[in-house]
């Protein structure tokens, strides 16, 4: 699933977002906090990793949507994320 920006759904044309159970709730994760890490991972062959970090969460409970700082344009936008995410708790970490 691709990422949502605040123009492709979020509260476009009077839409508003879905409400339901908590998005850590249903995927057993920690919540979310400004300055963890988002990689999302390529979802075809010869695409590109991407990764920002959180800047803000606008969500209850540390649910989407985030705020992003992107690593490779320095752009920042609304971010829903998908199953191709991963979160890294505490910022930067080093995976080698």
């Amino acid at each position: 699933m691709a990422p949502l920006s605040l123009a492709a759904g979020w509260g476009h044309h009077g839409r508003e977002p879905v409400q339901g159970p908590a998005l850590t709730e249903v995927r057993g994760m920690a919540p979310v906090e400004p300055g963890d890490r988002i990689v999302v991972n390529a979802t075809h062959v010869g695409g590109h990793t991407r990764d920002g970090e959180v800047l803000a969460v606008h969500g209850a409970g540390g649910t989407p949507p985030y705020l992003v700082r992107w690593a490779d344009t320095g752009t920042e936008s609304l971010y829903f994320p998908g199953s191709d995410s991963v979160v890294h708790h505490g910022g930067v970490s080093d995976s080698t």
